[in-house]
């Protein structure tokens, strides 16, 4: 028996095998319903350790990780069963579960060469929190296309593969090339919110507002409750809403689906999507009601006491500041300081300045605030994320410069990311 991408699988039902490529198809579409497949898979085959460490990625894409390292032991209770694939397979799937980015990159590059089409595995560089997105390198989105491109040979018009590979270049400049691949995926799979998601980020790098509301307005009716993407694409939605001006709109978007009391989303997403809607209604001059923002800010408190990963502890300044919080944000601050005196990731010290420079700005010391952020360009980056989520950086920067009187620095930089003119025209 074998996998949708070709692969052997150790397995001994056929219908094991069904319902797990069924499953990973879910899983890579971020579509529910996948860790329903790998139940009945392992109902019908409860040796069937491929299903095991899928059903263990699920559980952590969740946020389930206790669970998640359970289900790894029991993948890797069959290891002596499996070929050389499906062992080094359940090997950089557990790394990347247990936390060892660095490793789990490592493994997998060696994967790939060997075994170029095993669609699981590769998954976990794509898009923006994968392990390139948040290794802290400076070129991760260039990384990211350069692996994409030395295995389209062996992909074809794989749906999935040509999503990841449209986007990838939408990442890197060439939204023009990217958006067709991702309309392709969505042709031969229009289920797919991992190419829906694809498809929003190059309406937003070819400034194409308009036609990226029209196209979400009309996708993600389908995709609710379908999906764990569903709040961050409306997240997508509410930030074209309000280039167009539609703060009503944009605030009911906010309303059903990024509060974070409802408790849509795992505390990390959670807390990225409200705390980068507040601080960019904060940066336009948008009143928002005290008591929200006030919840988001203490929501990453209590979720978030030690801080967290870099590109979540700068939308956790952004969320005490929005909310005036300056008790909380100077703790946040010292936790950042820490963390950048101790090295304890190639971000670390950029995320501090960012983080210093939101201090600066909430504090209407916009000079300081700019020169904060001007410093922090070169290595802006390795905070991980996109470009669409990084230009909350981008658009702090240019207003300091506007409000501090430097219109021509403005301008400079307006012009390095052209994306943002809507914004400020």
């Amino acid at each position: 028996m074998k996998d949708r991408f070709g692969n052997r699988l150790t397995c001994a039902s056929a219908d094991a095998a069904e319902a797990y490529v069924e499953g990973v198809d879910l899983m890579l579409t971020a579509w529910a319903g996948a860790e329903g497949c790998f139940d009945r898979a392992l109902a019908a085959d409860p040796g069937f350790a491929l299903a095991h460490i899928a059903r263990a990625r699920a559980l952590q894409l969740q946020g389930r990780l206790e669970e998640a390292g359970t289900v790894i032991t029991l993948a890797r209770a069959q290891a002596d069963r499996l070929d050389d694939r499906e062992r080094s397979h359940i090997a950089t799937l557990a790394m990347a579960i247990n936390g060892d980015g660095a490793g789990a990159l490592t493994a997998l590059r060696r994967h790939v060469a060997d075994w170029p089409r095993d669609g699981l595995i590769l998954s976990l560089t794509m898009g923006v929190y994968g392990l390139l997105g948040f290794s802290g390198a400076v070129d991760h989105h260039q990384q990211q296309l350069d692996l994409i491109e030395s295995l389209a040979s062996h992909w074809g018009d794989d749906w999935w593969f040509i999503a990841y590979r449209g986007w990838a270049h939408a990442e890197t400049g060439n939204a023009a090339f990217g958006a067709p691949l991702l309309e392709r995926s969505l042709v031969l799979r229009p289920a797919n919110g991992n190419a829906a998601h694809g498809r929003a980020h190059a309406f937003y790098e070819l400034g194409e507002t308009s036609a990226a509301s029209l196209f979400l307005d009309g996708w993600l009716p389908e995709y609710a409750g379908k999906g764990p993407l569903y709040p961050h694409l409306s997240w997508h939605l509410a930030l074209f809403a309000l280039r167009q001006g539609d703060i009503a709109k944009a605030e009911a978007l906010y309303r059903e689906t990024l509060d974070t009391s409802l408790g849509m989303q795992p505390p990390f997403f959670a807390v990225v999507d409200a705390g980068a809607f507040n601080w960019r209604c904060l940066l336009r001059g948008i009143e928002r009601d005290a008591d929200t923002l006030a919840a988001v800010s203490t929501f990453a408190s209590e979720r978030f006491p030690q801080g967290g990963i870099g590109f979540a502890n700068v939308h956790i300044a952004y969320a005490h500041a929005a909310a005036g919080d300056d008790a909380a944000l100077e703790r946040h601050l010292a936790i950042t300081a820490d963390n950048a005196a101790l090295r304890v990731h190639p971000n670390a010290a950029v995320v501090h300045r960012i983080c210093l420079g939101v201090q600066s700005y909430r504090a209407e010391n916009y000079g300081h605030a700019a020169s904060q952020f001007e410093a922090a360009l070169a290595e802006l980056p390795r905070i991980g994320g996109s470009h669409a989520q990084r230009d909350g950086v981008w658009e702090t920067l240019v207003s300091a410069h506007l409000r501090s009187g430097d219109g021509e620095r403005a301008a400079e930089r307006l012009e390095e990311r052209l994306g943002l003119k809507a914004i400020f025209a």
